[in-house]
């Protein structure tokens, strides 16, 4: 049984519009079989190409988060909400992509 996993950037409109790469399997005949979110080092280790098209999904999602703050005209509790799913996002994306200060820029 032949199968293969591939690496593929999504937007996950059930987890507040997040970013996500996701491991998805395909059996012998290119059907889905399984599929999970997979840490970004996973799929840069095995699809470096990968990890451009995710930062394209990241680019997208600032972009509608910008787009939601600049129609705000008053402070609310759905822009707190909004903030704080933005939070929520960065600190995951940083706890899975720690920091390094010892290792300058790159």
């Amino acid at each position: 049984m032949a199968i293969e996993a591939r690496y593929m950037p999504m937007i996950d409109e059930g987890d507040n519009g997040y970013p996500k790469m996701m491991r998805v399997i395909y059996d012998e005949q290119g059907k889905v079989v399984a599929q999970s979110e997979a840490p970004l080092s996973e799929a840069k280790a095995a699809d470096p190409s990968s990890i451009a098209s995710y930062y394209d999904c990241l680019r997208d999602y600032f972009t509608s988060i910008a787009s939601y703050v600049d129609l705000q005209t008053d402070v609310t509790p759905a822009m707190s909400r909004k903030m704080f799913e933005v939070f929520a996002f960065c600190s995951n994306y940083i706890s899975q992509n720690p920091l390094d200060f010892s290792a300058g820029d790159n």
